[in-house]
């Protein structure tokens, strides 16, 4: 959260994890205007829809899925689409390797083999 005060009123910047384009979001950084109007747009709607079922979801939880890359909309498909494909994951530093590989797959469909190596293996 920033805040910024304007003479007589506090104004607080927040930032939404999965919504906003921020460095830290892979699935989000460089993403253009008109990508991005698209990306709210498809958040806004897919929210809507899940309130009606869930009144008591959170706006800002619900978008932490976009951030962490379990879900997507269509715009970021397209933004990734423009990207050299992705040969490192370190947002999954920490995750279960059942969780890791659905990321990785999700992210690299053209990847045949997804594998897990336990720690300590030796590989070449």
């Amino acid at each position: 959260v920033l805040s910024f005060i304007l003479f007589p009123f506090v104004v607080e910047m927040v930032i939404v994890a999965g919504l906003d384009r921020t460095d830290q979001n892979p699935f989000l950084s460089g993403m253009s205007d008109e990508l991005w109007s698209e990306h709210n747009k498809e958040i806004q709607e897919d929210f809507k829809v899940a309130q009606a079922a869930e009144p008591s979801i959170d706006f800002a939880n619900f978008c932490k899925k976009y951030a962490e890359g379990t879900a997507t909309t269509k715009a970021m498909i397209k933004h990734a689409s423009t990207l050299e494909p992705k040969q490192f994951w370190p947002e999954v530093l920490g995750k279960d390797s059942k969780s890791a590989v659905e990321i990785v797959r999700r992210e690299r469909e053209d990847l045949s083999s997804v594998d897990v190596i336990a720690d300590g293996s030796m590989c070449t």
